[in-house]
């Protein structure tokens, strides 16, 4: 694609020394109607970074909910961060609160958050999932 052409040529001239890590967005990745799928971007992302020899981070990512319900959106976050972590990648979730972002493309609900600063089940999976990372819970 033409973003990993401009990518690819930024760094091979040079461009990488002027970054402290590699990051990207993988939301075309998480889109069932998508061309990509998110392993095979992990991969070819992780390969970019060693190349490099470049940290990477996931710095964009999210799901609103007003696409599909918000037990989809837990689900999913869910899965990334799971993701992420097994590939030890840290992660970005766009935004915290619903109230914060406007619609975007129509699309609203992409918060952990919802507006009145309810807990989503999002934020409750998200959770749930990093204190058994931190108490060595995960099998």
């Amino acid at each position: 694609t033409t973003t990993q052409t401009f990518t690819n040529e930024f760094l091979a001239l040079g461009g990488a020394n002027y970054l402290d890590y590699l990051s990207f967005h993988p939301y075309n990745a998480i889109d069932p109607k998508a061309r990509y799928n998110l392993t095979e971007t992990i991969a070819q992302e992780k390969e970019l970074a060693k190349q490099y020899n470049k940290p990477l981070w996931i710095s964009e990512i999210g799901h609103p909910d007003s696409d599909s319900s918000e037990a989809y959106q837990a689900e999913l976050a869910l899965t990334l961060f799971q993701t992420a972590y097994e590939n030890k990648i840290p992660i970005i979730w766009f935004h915290w609160s619903d109230r914060r972002v406007l619609s975007v493309d129509g699309k609203t609900g992409w918060g952990l958050v919802r507006e009145d600063n309810t807990l989503k089940p999002s934020y409750e999976k998200v959770k749930a999932f990093i204190n058994r990372v931190k108490n060595n819970q995960l099998k």
